[in-house]
């Protein structure tokens, strides 16, 4: 049986295999397809918490401790939600780094040399400037609009396929 579950937060379908739950540790799923849309919403939401720290926007701290990091985790430390690819680990661990709100982050170690993750974050930062800068001043208003759109209005549909079915057939049948 494949298992539907809404998440809050995200944006469309995802299909994911070997979910993982322990009593300590959150679940971890190896993404079959969806890995460009999960990463894509994560560079926009760092984007977001970086304009808010520039911009001392004082639910900063939450929203990076909420949606982008498992924050303190007993067993994994202060670890991002997601993980890079492997060409784009050092470019991940920049983007996390520069993030004042979030301490002491158990990151990967640096490898890969790929570009487009910093020039998606980088592109996702000046969307969010257009966004939130009306006449040339920071818009409180309009920033609070733009993080209840993306983390309210989009979702995720989490489609978990038993080790016993094949996760790929059941992507190619959406």
């Amino acid at each position: 049986m494949v298992i539907i579950k809404c998440i809050s937060g995200l944006f469309y379908a995802i299909v994911v295999k070997n979910v993982y739950f322990g009593p300590l540790r959150p679940s971890i799923v190896e993404v079959i397809d969806g890995q460009q849309r999960i990463t894509t919403i994560y560079t926009l939401l760092c984007a977001i918490t970086r304009f808010s720290e520039r911009n001392n926007y004082p639910g900063a701290s939450t929203m990076a401790n909420t949606y982008l990091m498992l924050s303190n985790n007993p067993t994994t430390g202060n670890k991002p939600k997601i993980e890079p690819t492997l060409k784009d680990v050092a470019q991940f661990n920049q983007i996390i780094s520069e993030l004042r709100s979030i301490e002491n982050p158990s990151l990967l170690p640096n490898s890969g040399d790929g570009r487009r993750l910093r020039s998606m974050y980088l592109f996702h930062l000046r969307e969010v400037e257009k966004r939130c800068i009306e006449n040339g001043v920071y818009s409180e208003s309009k920033l609070e609009n733009l993080i209840h759109h993306v983390t309210r209005n989009l979702a995720f549909v989490l489609i978990q396929v038993p080790d016993e079915y094949d996760a790929n057939r059941v992507f190619e049948t959406l």
